[in-house]
């Protein structure tokens, strides 16, 4: 393929996963919409795969990603062992509201994407006008489809809470959705930065207009993530735009040569050393400018606070927050029913249905046991050996799966205090974070 026609591809397998996920949000009580959508990301993401494996490449699997398989398959033996409906298998695996295997799936499509592109930019600098031109294009799509999405719901608007009256209590998948989203926009957008910035940003005002889009578009989502009462969307859209901005400074303003020491990202070489102050002073500087246009904003505009979910809609107390607190007293209960094997149905079985743990930790102990805990640990390490094990000495793919390392952390943990573990999020990330494929010809890496 030239290389303008593989940019339409990955455009048309990203803007279809993309208007999927909005399809999703705005439809809010009609469950799964925009099917068609979905399964054109899988084909064409399938069919991606298989065209690059056939074309002088050699494809191989990861390890990590055996381990991966052998924790899906212990946690359908569990479904299967443990439900009564068969129901729950497909719930659990491939349905589009807590299907782990789907959404790791779409995951691995969406890193094999991003692999793609980096490499070609990196080996091009040809490359860098169209990929360019393709998140010029991604970034539209989305701020469209955002301000549809946004526009329609707050047509819904209760007049005295900051909150959509045709909610009907179904905000965790369309919050979940909002922050798979811009999980995707955010990597990319860092993509975008990284790439250009490796070329002295001969695109200055084009990075100058996509910043301000990002920046505002996750606003704009942070405000929706209230308005539909995801308090969990809420938090993540937080957390990335923290991140992001924490990277813009140590990219622009802050040295970032320590990277290049090793072709292993090594943890402790980035903080502790002489350029852990920079990025100390990165974290406080954006932490005092969100404080800062956060206050200022409720202060210039008179805002409420107590019409939002976050703030417990004006109670003494957020209920989120201290309903959560309440079910995890259940951890010891739902422990002790089976602590080596657990229990797929544990809630229904001990203190009644949907009084799970909320936490991707406690809900991993109590429904997959230690057996279940092991194993997902055991993949997790390798696969983050995998990952800052960087073969090819760019900075660029060094700060790409630094920023990406860091961003599962920060979503695991708040998968830690708040979600069950079948929450897709996460899920998505493992796939999109950890790349399943590795992709050699006879002399030398491609991907």
């Amino acid at each position: 393929m030239i290389m303008k026609n593989r940019f339409l591809l990955y455009s048309v397998i990203l803007y279809s996963i993309i208007l999927y996920l909005f399809v999703n949000i705005k439809n809010i009580n009609e469950g799964s919409s925009g099917l068609v959508l979905l399964g054109m990301t899988l084909l064409l993401g399938i069919l991606l795969i298989l065209y690059e494996a056939y074309s002088v490449k050699k494809l191989y699997c990861q390890k990590s990603f055996f381990l991966f398989i052998l924790f899906i398959s212990y946690f359908i033996y569990r479904i299967v062992c443990d439900m009564e409906n068969m129901y729950f298998l497909k719930a659990f695996t491939v349905s589009t509201t807590s299907g782990i295997v789907l959404f790791y799936f779409l995951g691995i499509i969406v890193s094999f994407v991003l692999s793609l592109i980096k490499g070609h930019v990196l080996k091009k600098k040809e490359s860098l006008k169209i990929f360019n031109i393709f998140f010029f294009a991604f970034s539209l799509v989305i701020l469209i489809v955002f301000i549809m999405t946004y526009s329609f719901l707050s047509s819904f608007m209760s007049e005295k809470l900051f909150l959509i009256t045709i909610l009907n209590g179904n905000y965790q998948r369309p919050g979940t959705f909002l922050s798979i989203a811009f999980l995707i926009y955010s990597v990319f957008y860092m993509l975008f930065i990284v790439l250009n910035n490796k070329f002295k940003n001969e695109y200055k005002l084009l990075v100058l207009f996509l910043s301000i889009a990002y920046i505002g578009a996750i606003l704009g989502a942070i405000l929706l993530s209230q308005m539909i009462a995801s308090n969990n969307a809420l938090v993540t859209l937080v957390g990335m735009l923290f991140l992001t901005l924490v990277f813009l400074i140590n990219i622009y303003y802050f040295k970032i040569e320590y990277l290049m020491e090793n072709k292993r990202i090594i943890l402790k070489n980035i903080l502790f050393n002489k350029t852990t102050l920079f990025l100390l002073i990165s974290i406080v500087i954006v932490f005092v400018t969100i404080i800062i246009i956060f206050v200022g904003m409720v202060l210039i505009f008179d805002i409420d606070l107590s019409r939002f979910r976050i703030f417990g809609f004006g109670a003494e107390q957020i209920n989120s927050i201290t309903a959560r607190i309440e079910l995890w007293k259940n951890f010891t209960t739902h422990f002790k029913y089976s602590p080596f094997f657990g229990n797929m149905a544990v809630d229904r079985l001990t203190t009644g249905d949907g009084t799970y743990v909320h936490s991707f930790l406690g809900s991993l102990l109590t429904h997959l046991g230690v057996v279940g805990f092991v194993l997902f640990f055991s993949y997790l390490y390798f696969a983050f050996k995998e990952l800052l094990n960087i073969e090819e000495d760019f900075i660029e793919n060094k700060l790409i799966t630094l920023y990406l390392s860091l961003l599962y952390l920060g979503i695991f943990a708040i998968a830690i205090f708040g979600v069950h573990v079948s929450w897709i999020p996460l899920w998505f990330l493992l796939g999109m974070i950890f790349p399943v494929f590795k992709f050699k010809n006879r002399k030398e890496d491609i991907v």
